[in-house]
């Protein structure tokens, strides 16, 4: 390989001493001039490439400090955001607590007046059985929270089947 490659630059000295012993020195200086020329148009390419590789690097370098400094924001964001929501659910957990003690402290305030009212209903529309009514109606209201008989419409209904047993049992 090496003798060939030897070969080949031997070979083109010796045609390159021959082409230059039948080119005119003016043909020479022309043919300087345009190696010249094409030498500084590759340059100036060169040169060109460079500039723009720097431009786009520091584009580049630019975005990603942005896309570097929005992702920082939305972080501080998010962190936020979590921070507030389990502020407000220990809050709301607090205002739960205190409105569940409320309600409460109001229904045993209630019971014994509902448990009267329903009594007295009873014993003007029905004519025996209202002591044992009294008794099923007061376990009833110590087993139910005020919550299911106002909100849950299912324990209404509940409610509505043990009057009908009741009655059945009277």
């Amino acid at each position: 390989m090496r003798v060939a490659v030897s070969f080949l630059v031997v070979c083109l000295l010796y045609s390159l001493s021959e082409c230059q012993n039948r080119l005119s020195p003016e043909d020479l200086k022309q043919i300087s001039l345009m190696g010249e020329k094409y030498l500084d148009k590759q340059i100036e390419n060169a040169i060109n490439g460079v500039k723009q590789m720097k431009n786009l690097m520091e584009k580049s370098g630019e975005e990603h400090k942005e896309y570097l400094n929005i992702l920082e924001r939305t972080k501080r964001m998010k962190e936020d955001a979590l921070k507030n929501a389990q502020e407000m659910e220990s809050k709301l957990n607090a205002e739960q607590d205190m409105c569940n003690e409320t309600m409460q402290a109001l229904w045993e305030e209630c019971k014994p007046c509902l448990k009267n009212t329903c009594i007295k209903f009873y014993s003007r529309t029905c004519s025996s059985g209202s002591g044992m009514v009294g008794r099923q109606l007061e376990e009833l209201l110590n087993r139910t929270s005020p919550m299911s008989i106002w909100i849950n419409g299912e324990r209404m209904d509940s409610l509505l089947e043990e009057d009908k047993k009741t009655r059945q049992e009277i």
